[in-house]
């Protein structure tokens, strides 16, 4: 898979959008770009700490601001890897990338919040 950074070109939160818009899906810890993907409809997974945001509403895995949104929280302080096998595995499960692969062949975007 590639990666691409595409931040060298962005000038402002339109420029992320329009990047968001052409991904199939954003992983991300809580930044803006959790926000604006999930406002913009696009299925987001959300890895979150084990002593989360109340935005989150502790206990949940969906989010009732974003109906895209599932959130993949910490069982424990500390223990990402739990939380991003579960990930994985979801990730995994989306039509898109049944069988390891996207349908049709995207580059990984690297992105943090303009």
């Amino acid at each position: 898979m590639e990666l691409t950074d595409p931040m060298e070109s962005v000038h402002d939160f339109a420029d992320t959008a329009a990047i968001i818009a052409n991904l199939d899906a954003v992983i991300s810890v809580d930044t803006s770009v959790a926000h604006l993907a999930g406002a913009m409809g696009k299925p987001v997974f959300l890895l979150d700490r084990y002593d989360n945001c109340w935005r989150w509403l502790h206990g949940r895995t969906d989010s009732p601001w974003y109906p895209s949104m599932k959130i993949f929280r910490q069982p424990r302080p500390g223990d990402w890897a739990s939380a991003m096998h579960r990930a994985a595995s979801a990730l995994g499960s989306m039509p898109m990338f049944r069988g390891g692969q996207p349908e049709v062949p995207r580059r990984a975007v690297l992105a943090s919040a303009a």
